[in-house]
């Protein structure tokens, strides 16, 4: 009797701890950097209790006038979307997987900011939505965060120097002195091909004139009667 009273002791306690992981909501969260004036920042957006998550969407907003978004990158969900609008402060991403990602913690996606003037922006969640892989969807809970932009930039500004050599006047001359003798001597071979094309010409001609006057000037023969 006491056997069956442990044993099914037991078997609530197991039910009521998975009942208690099956009610652990999923978390969106943006963690807090700081950066300096110019220079940019990768910042993950982490899914926590993330084991059955496919996918999820999720809209940040940020202060427009400290920070910029560059660029969003997929990393465990291969498959993205984004809308960055710089000019209006806000970043919507969508991303999903085709089964769910079966580790606790995930990254929904990699977003790029750049500190453009100094102070603190926040990095708020407006709204985020997950979903597990049969489409069920899941409103999950939010971490906020922010970017703090101080001091000078660290990257100094890239220079691009053009470099430009001179020519001599000495090197110029010799260029066109090498190009009129080029052209010189070609203009010599071509007179003197046609000096002899001209010269053979004259020598066939007078070769087909003899040769047909001396045709014309041969004695006819009187036959004997």
């Amino acid at each position: 009797m006491r056997l069956l009273a442990i044993t099914l002791g037991a078997l609530l306690l197991l039910s009521s701890i998975g009942a208690l992981q099956a009610q652990v909501k999923p978390t969106v969260s943006i963690g807090s950097y700081q950066i300096s004036l110019g220079s940019a920042q990768t910042i993950p957006i982490i899914i926590k209790n993330a084991s059955l998550i496919a996918g999820g969407s999720v809209n940040i907003t940020f202060n427009r006038s400290i920070l910029e978004v560059i660029e969003v990158v997929a990393n465990d969900f291969p498959m993205i979307t984004s809308n960055i609008n710089n000019s209006r402060g806000f970043v919507v991403i969508a991303a999903i997987s085709a089964t769910a990602i079966g580790k606790d913690e995930a990254i929904l996606a990699n977003i790029t900011v750049r500190g453009i003037s100094v102070g603190e922006s926040p990095l708020n969640i407006t709204w985020a939505e997950l979903s597990d892989e049969n489409g069920s969807l899941i409103t999950p809970n939010i971490e906020n965060g922010s970017v703090m932009v101080s001091g000078a930039a660290t990257t100094p500004a890239t220079t691009v120097t053009t470099t430009v050599t001179a020519i001599s006047p000495t090197t110029v001359i010799r260029y066109f002195t090498s190009v009129t003798t080029r052209i010189v001597e070609k203009r010599i071979i071509d007179i003197f091909y046609t000096i002899i094309v001209a010269g053979l010409t004259a020598i066939i001609l007078v070769a087909i004139f003899l040769i047909v006057s001396r045709r014309t000037k041969r004695p006819r023969l009187v036959g004997v009667r």
